[in-house]
């Protein structure tokens, strides 16, 4: 019986194993390259961000132009920060302000990346940011993955206005592009919620969604945008277009209309 129990026990561990491994290479598949604004001739900063914990992470800067908001930009979860370089020329091009988070595990951040850590790493971030813009407007920008820590973010410091690039309900219902059973939450240790902590949003709020979105399907974005508490509120659903390439033209020109105000 006893060597019963420990095989059990044994099999039980390596079943966890390979979830908890699943896991984290679904929701961070992160590159930790360290690419720097100056490599893609960006006019940007690259700034050094040490947490509670003395972890360090990279957090890429441009300053807004007077009286122009600045964007708190959390990224999907693919690449890094230079995949996004394009976006953060025309946001910056358009004096909008930028900083952009480098997750742990990211882009030459340290640490290792987890729901509760990438909260408390955004809150400083908006912290600081506040402090240093006291008078700017502050604009939550999730995309992806990062659309989970806008929203969550939201309910702690609320925002000036927030857009969400392909958000999600979920994590679990992410990994099944679809409603996920309740049970399968205890398999997960990063849920992010994104359903449930939009509800308290009452920011203006812009949701961008590409149709044929085979990662995150639109019907989820459209849950988010249902739940969501602001009374002006938007869905952009774009014909013919994925998930990585919603910055349409005409997707560009609506978002910073928006992000201007």
């Amino acid at each position: 019986m006893r060597y019963g129990g420990i095989v059990i026990l044994a099999i039980v561990a390596g079943v966890l194993g390979v979830l908890k491994l699943f896991e984290t290479e679904l929701t961070y598949p992160l590159d930790p390259t360290p690419i720097r604004p100056a490599d893609l001739s960006l006019n940007m900063i690259e700034q050094q961000l040490v947490t509670g914990d003395g972890t360090e992470l990279v957090v890429w800067h441009a300053p807004p132009d007077p009286g122009a908001p600045i964007l708190l930009y959390f990224p999907g979860n693919a690449g890094n920060l230079g995949n996004r370089a394009q976006r953060f020329a025309l946001l910056s091009g358009a004096g909008i302000g930028i900083s952009a988070l480098a997750y742990r595990g990211s882009n030459g951040s340290g640490g290792s990346p987890s729901e509760a850590a990438i909260i408390e790493d955004a809150k400083l971030l908006t912290q600081l940011t506040a402090a240093t813009y006291p008078d700017r407007e502050i604009i939550y920008y999730g995309e992806s993955l990062g659309t989970g820590v806008a929203a969550r973010l939201a309910t702690v410091i609320a925002p000036d206005r927030m857009v969400l690039e392909a958000p999600y309900t979920s994590i679990p219902d992410a990994a099944l592009k679809g409603p996920a059973p309740d049970w399968l939450d205890i398999l997960f240790t990063n849920l992010w919620n994104t359903d449930q902590h939009i509800k308290s949003v009452t920011v203006p709020l812009l949701i961008l969604h590409g149709l044929e979105d085979a990662v995150i399907p639109v019907e989820l974005g459209r849950v988010v945008y249902t739940n969501a508490g602001s009374p002006d509120k938007e869905l952009l659903e774009l014909p013919g277009v994925g998930h990585h390439n919603v910055w349409q033209p005409e997707v560009q020109s609506r978002l910073i209309t928006f992000l201007k105000g």
